[in-house]
């Protein structure tokens, strides 16, 4: 498999792309490999795949709220504090009750 720098790589991208062979190329960055490029195989195409879409209904129970972290109690009362205007202080929460 050729390897290449992300430079060269980025300057002649798509001469690369149209000279790649079934081995592909790794590009490089500083001598370490940080991505491969292999031509697109047919065979292997996400929509042979399209039969997992939906394959584990009813198999997985949710429990819980899933729109939440779980990190704290959600506020649904409203925006939040009122942001400090440029050259003022933030509100402190005494000054919000009042």
């Amino acid at each position: 498999m050729k390897t290449i720098g992300v430079a060269k790589f980025k300057a002649q991208c798509l001469a690369l792309l149209d000279r790649l062979d079934a081995d592909g190329l790794i590009v490089t960055k500083r001598g370490k490999p940080v991505a491969r490029v292999v031509p697109f195989d047919r065979q292997h195409d996400d929509r042979q795949h399209a039969h997992l879409i939906g394959s584990l209904r009813h198999k997985i129970r949710i429990r819980g709220d899933i729109l939440t972290t779980g990190l704290g109690p959600r506020r649904t009362d409203g925006p939040g504090p009122n942001p400090s205007k440029p050259g003022q202080p933030a509100e402190t929460p005494e000054e919000q009750k009042v």
